[in-house]
């Protein structure tokens, strides 16, 4: 019987290590944590599990750590886990059985992260469990891995169904910006053997969390220039620069970089999803829709596409169902509209969300046509942040101006920050010939419209009603100082404030 060595680096890690240890104690011979510097009670976690404890002087290098707990294990297999990871309980007999083998074996597991602050999961698949030997090791000062160093010791890689749990995105946007600041400073002062073409690209990744931009496009770049990037890596830079490119309001460059990782790749759900999101953009919603949907049926048997892929980000199964039913609105598409509507109710129901009876009655009331005033009240205490666009699609569809306007109102007080309502109130005022009150609410929400271009396109064409011509053109500079590719893709905004500029210079 193989004996199995868990190997450890760690550093204040008491209120995570009980439940990584715990995960584990049953199946693992012997426990080798080592402590690069904690200040709380990480050793006495670690003492009650009888692991063997060793210190090691923190070098900001992750590789030369894991390399020294490697030395003090002398288990006949290394399984090696993050402090914020649990081995799934599922994966603990197959653990056991792939360590029977005796041969020099690295098996690729599965790392499932779950992010509830964005309410989104991913899994990404790297080697975790191998056979101990004395010549292999770790390399790079971040994002250390080990599978370059056993495929040179003629390993053989094999794939696994062992899953383990990651809980270390689960934090907070500036947590994660934190990490990424502390992995690129490792990152770019890392000379080790690692590959050039990953090593850009993580460096690539940290500066995206940063949301440094160009930095991040100028090393994506610099990953797919190189030879040896793998083609997994080559999809995911493309996709990292369309998504720069959409932030950007390019709609373009997003096009034809999601275009190229969809061509490398077209198995990778949020890619479709972004590639729906663009083609939104162009409101081109027929195509937008089929996408979705592709994303969306593509997420729903990731299990199956998962051996095609290194990663699978999921998507967000109740934001992608709400999305598929406002387009299927745009469109008219009523058998979209329809089955994707249940689809929304069958999770709901699975979720055990206290809105499905009322999404339930609202669906049933809007088919047989009969959505009326009196549900009123029932659609703003359904109402969400996600799913009011979904809401306004069925406003849209069912009230006259009057309640329209009287539903809107009473939404725009539930979500006082959101740009789609402040449009539509806007809209209503000015339909309602009452231009100041149109403008004025805009102005009073400037802080919030400056970066949204529609509605300061909103705002420009008010104040060209009422003949404020210095103000929109000082709109319309602000929008192609913000917002350059939006500005450039829209002529008529480039013919009007020409001619506003004519107007003015002979005034």
């Amino acid at each position: 019987m193989s004996k199995i060595s868990l190997s450890m680096i760690v550093k204040n890690e008491e209120s995570t290590l009980n439940r990584c240890l715990d995960s584990v104690k049953d199946i693992v011979d012997e426990i080798i944590i080592v402590d690069t510097g904690s200040t709380d009670n990480t050793i006495e976690v670690a003492k009650s599990f009888n692991a063997k404890i060793f210190s090691f002087n923190w070098s900001d290098d992750f590789s030369s750590a894991r390399n020294f707990a490697l030395k003090n294990s002398s288990g006949d297999y290394i399984l090696y886990l993050d402090a914020d990871e649990i081995l799934s309980s599922k994966s603990k007999k197959e653990v056991k059985d792939l360590t029977r083998i005796n041969e020099k074996v690295g098996y690729i597991c599965t790392i499932t992260s779950i992010d509830d602050f964005s309410n989104q999961k991913n899994s990404i698949k790297y080697v975790r469990l191998f056979k101990n030997s004395e010549n292999i090791e770790f390399r790079g000062k971040a994002h250390e891995q080990i599978t370059e160093s056993l495929i040179e010791n003629g390993y053989k890689i094999k794939n696994s169904s062992v899953e383990i749990i990651h809980y270390g995105y689960n934090i907070s946007k500036e947590e994660k910006k934190k990490k990424a600041e502390r992995n690129l400073k490792l990152l770019l002062s890392d000379n080790s053997k690692l590959s050039d073409g990953y090593k850009y690209f993580q460096i690539g990744q940290s500066y995206f969390v940063l949301e440094n931009f160009i930095e991040a496009e100028k090393f994506f770049n610099l990953a797919l220039n190189t030879k040896n990037l793998s083609k997994y890596f080559r999809a995911e830079s493309f996709f990292y620069i369309s998504q720069i490119g959409h932030f950007n309001y390019d709609i373009d460059k997003s096009e034809k970089y999601i275009l190229k990782a969809i061509s490398i790749n077209s198995n990778q759900p949020y890619y479709h999803y972004l590639y729906s999101k663009i083609l939104q953009r162009k409101k081109q919603f027929n195509e937008a829709l089929k996408s979705l949907i592709k994303s969306y049926n593509l997420s729903s048997s990731s299990s199956k596409i998962m051996s095609d892929n290194l990663q699978i980000v999921y998507i967000n199964e109740y934001e992608t169902l709400l999305n598929i039913i406002e387009l299927s609105f745009k469109v008219n598409d009523f058998n979209n509209l329809k089955f994707y509507s249940n689809e929304l109710i069958k999770y709901l129901d699975k979720s055990s969300s206290n809105k499905s009876k009322a999404f339930k009655e609202i669906f049933n009331s809007f088919f047989r046509k009969d959505l009326i005033i009196n549900d009123k009240k029932l659609l703003t205490e359904v109402v969400d942040e996600h799913n009011l666009n979904v809401i306004l699609s069925m406003i849209d569809k069912s009230f006259d101006h009057y309640n329209k306007k009287e539903i809107i109102y009473e939404l725009h007080k539930k979500f006082p920050t959101n740009t789609e309502l402040i449009k539509r109130l806007s809209l209503i005022y000015d339909s309602e010939n009452n231009l100041t009150d149109a403008i004025k609410f805009l102005e009073d929400n400037s802080s919030l419209i400056e970066q949204d271009p529609a509605c300061l396109f909103y705002l420009a064409s008010f104040y060209i009603k009422s003949n404020e011509l210095r103000k929109a053109l000082e709109i319309f500079n602000k929008i192609e100082e913000k917002f350059p590719k939006v500005f450039e893709l829209n002529s008529n905004s480039k013919e009007i404030k020409s001619k506003i500029e004519k107007l003015l210079e002979r005034s």
